[in-house]
């Protein structure tokens, strides 16, 4: 019986049958159970149901992919993709806005009189192919793009008098576009429409939609693509879920510094009557990729729109290559640019010390033939050195000094090749940088495993001559060999390059930097990393670098003159300074350019000269 004082009304006060008792109060067990099992099953189809729509709003389903590969730009927002920025906020890559001329098939006129005559004004106004027109209405799909890139004036004169063309609409939208893309398309690469491969694996994105294709925008897609926006089908003005642009990203390269030494490179080039070349410039302390020159470029702005079978054609029947980024992909042997290194590993494991001498009256070693002993086998040098020591074999690159210090002789024991091929490794020859880059090449280290898997042969010792000198098999990148000389500069620390410095948002950067990760310490003593970097010094004051001893600060650096079996050789020259606190290196390669003191020497004198009137080094 209920208290007649209390205030509080419950459920049973409420609902009562006719006898007085509750209509809720349920006191057989069996029904109370029942009870339960249809709240359980209730609540499992209410969670069900909102599952299903968190799963097609946001999962990765295959009806999902259905139906993001059937709609276009009607049912989602697409998001603005980042800008690319130089190290000082200079732009590298920004969207442009374009339009598109879509297709409604379901909005053309019933009448089919006033349809043809809709599609002929569509077609004269756009000047339409007329297989591209009978394509699109003989397609399934709701929507189609019959026209890229319509032009602000052809726009504006089509929405004035956009009722006179029913079916068919504007669509607004963007393009990627690179200014002064010969600079910068090897580093940034390209975006471009999605493959069937690239939607397989991107199964979140569009049919109609754009991906990073090479370089930094595929590397960065992700920081640079954004977030789809959703249309309320029912009201447009309430979205689902609302875009998010992309990141902007702001990386290590100085843009001023590109065209400095791409300009001095084409400069060269013109003069020797030479096409091809690769130059890197880099802070040796901690890996930044402050400026990286491919030549023969290309325009990447080509590929954004769609490339046309005609300009696809022409850069792959290019006997010069200009898709290939020669800095990372080019695979060269190094030739004397490595006898920095060797010697590193001479002096560590005791072969050689600094006072270390041997006479070349001859400009050659040779070698005695067992088989034929009248015909010795020769290994030659590039002139006669005389007496030579550990300085000069560096400064004067000294190939009979590798040859008898590395291979060996019946007089001297030879550091052998498996010990040549560990230091090599340990500067990151035969592997990759793992530089933030795509389609970077690993090279090759020269030893017997190679030669056995690469020609069936047996390792001879003349093949342990030939890699002392940085030929016979030895390939390297650009990059490779210049982080190898990072490496000695900073007495042992073999750093990972990049490019990528963060994200920018409006003037500031929130910084991702990847300085000092270190791939390798190499077991070199700190006295003999003093040898070798007093003897790389020497080849500015005292030999094949002699160009550089003017400048304002001091250099070291090494030559290198490549076998390449055409007419010239390819010419290396690699360097870093100052000396006592190296801040900048340098690399240059130019293909077939034989002569050092003609064409990469002087091109890394005037990136040096620039860099200290307009940058500058810390003290």
């Amino acid at each position: 019986m209920k208290n007649l004082f209390d205030n509080d009304i419950t459920p049973e006060d409420l609902f009562l049958d006719r006898d007085g008792n509750s209509a809720l109060y349920i006191n057989n067990f069996d029904n109370y159970r029942y009870f339960i099992f249809l709240a359980i099953i209730a609540i499992l189809l209410i969670g069900l149901f909102w599952f299903r729509v968190f799963q097609l709003q946001f999962g990765n389903t295959k009806e999902q992919d259905l139906v993001q590969s059937r709609i276009i730009s009607k049912n989602y927002i697409k998001p603005l993709r980042g800008n690319i920025y130089d190290r000082n906020g200079v732009i590298l890559a920004y969207n442009e806005v374009v339009f598109s001329l879509v297709l409604k098939s379901e909005l053309l006129p019933k009448d089919e009189d006033k349809k043809n005559q809709v599609i002929q004004d569509i077609k004269s106004f756009f000047s339409l192919d007329e297989n591209k027109v009978i394509e699109a209405f003989n397609s399934q799909e709701s929507e189609i793009v019959l026209v890229d890139n319509v032009s602000q004036e052809k726009a504006i004169t089509f929405e004035v008098s956009q009722d006179k063309y029913p079916g068919f609409e504007l669509i607004r939208s963007s393009v990627r576009q690179y200014p002064d893309a010969q600079y910068f398309s090897h580093l940034i690469g390209y975006t471009g429409k999605l493959s069937e491969s690239d939607i397989i694996n991107n199964p979140r994105y569009l049919r109609d939609d754009i991906i990073g294709k090479k370089g930094i925008e595929k590397v960065y897609e992700t920081q640079l693509k954004g977030e789809y926006g959703l249309i309320n089908p029912r009201n447009s003005e309430i979205p689902i879920k609302s875009v998010q642009n992309g990141n902007s990203i702001q990386l290590t390269i100085d843009a001023e510094l590109q065209k400095v030494l791409q300009d001095s490179i084409q400069e060269v080039l013109n003069e020797n009557g030479l096409t091809k070349a690769a130059a890197i410039v880099m802070n040796p302390q901690n890996g930044e990729v402050l400026s990286m020159v491919s030549l023969p470029s290309f325009d990447n702005n080509l590929f954004t729109k769609g490339i046309t079978q005609k300009d696809y054609d022409s850069l792959i029947e290019d006997k010069n290559n200009p898709l290939l980024n020669r800095c990372i992909a080019g695979e060269y042997a190094p030739a004397s640019t490595v006898k920095p290194l060797i010697a590193s590993g001479l002096l560590q494991e005791g072969i050689i010390n600094a006072k270390t001498t041997i006479n070349d009256p001859l400009g050659k070693l040779v070698v005695d033939n067992p088989y034929s002993p009248e015909n010795p086998f020769i290994y030659p040098d590039w002139k006669i050195h005389g007496i030579s020591d550990t300085y000069k074999s560096i400064s004067d690159s000294v190939n009979v000094f590798y040859y008898t210090f590395v291979g060996g002789t019946p007089k001297q024991k030879g550091l052998g090749i498996e010990k040549l091929a560990e230091y090599y490794r340990y500067y990151g020859f035969g592997a990759p940088t793992k530089i933030d880059l795509t389609g970077e090449a690993k090279g090759n280290v020269a030893d017997p495993d190679w030669k056995k898997q690469a020609k069936n042969e047996s390792w001879l010792l003349g093949d342990t001559y030939n890699a002392s000198i940085g030929q016979g098999g030895m390939l390297a990148t650009p990059l490779q060999i210049l982080n190898s000389v990072n490496a000695i500069a900073t007495k042992g620390k073999l750093k990972k390059p990049y490019l990528y410095q963060g994200i920018r948002k409006d003037d500031t950067v929130e910084l991702d930097i990847k300085e000092n990760t270190i791939l390798q310490e190499i077991p070199v003593y700190q006295e003999n990393y003093d040898i070798v970097v007093e003897a790389m010094r020497k080849t500015i004051t005292d030999g094949t670098g002699y160009q550089l001893k003017d400048l304002r600060f001091s250099t070291a650096g090494k030559t290198g003159t490549a076998q390449t079996g055409r007419v010239k050789n390819n010419s290396w020259f690699v360097s870093y300074g100052p000396v006592e606190k190296p801040q900048l290196s340098i690399i240059v390669l130019v293909e077939e350019g034989d002569e050092s003191f003609k064409t990469t020497i002087p091109i890394t004198k005037k990136v040096y000269e620039w860099y200290y009137q307009n940058r500058g080094f810390k003290e």
